[in-house]
């Protein structure tokens, strides 16, 4: 399954996105894992939450970020939840590209069972309508 936490840039995604992790770690039999920009965000995380800084990996478009995903899922296999914070810059997302990436995506999640929650900063009405065939839109 895969939930878009969506929304311009400012307004709070990276919280719910804390929030939603230490909520699905106390649930999980396995690793939550949420990939952020930086490793800034170790003090607001449970210690069992898997925070990884995507910085030093040198990614920067969507085929990039969905090999890093399926490194994680092929490196763990009790992986059940993996939340990705807005590691682009908005004025740097090509739609057509986010919802092959989601696409794309969607298949992984559910052959391994993956719950994925990613925050993009973009306005729900800039998405097309088959998004929500494959992801549930939720507007922060």
């Amino acid at each position: 399954m895969i939930d878009l936490l969506v929304g311009q840039k400012g307004l709070g995604k990276t919280k719910k996105l804390v929030e939603l992790a230490n909520e699905r770690t106390s649930k999980s039999d396995g690793t939550v894992v949420l990939v952020a920009k930086e490793n800034n965000l170790t003090f607001d995380l449970a210690h069992s939450v898997r925070l990884i800084g995507i910085k030093d990996y040198d990614i920067d478009d969507f085929m990039g970020l969905y090999g890093f995903i399926c490194g994680v899922c092929a490196g763990n296999y009790d992986v059940t939840d993996i939340l990705i914070d807005s590691i682009f810059e908005p004025d740097k997302i090509n739609i057509d590209e986010l919802v092959s990436f989601i696409e794309r995506l969607a298949r992984i999640c559910q052959n391994s069972d993956i719950t994925l929650t990613l925050a993009v900063p973009v306005v729900i009405t800039d998405l097309p309508g088959r998004m929500q065939s494959v992801a549930e839109l939720k507007e922060h």
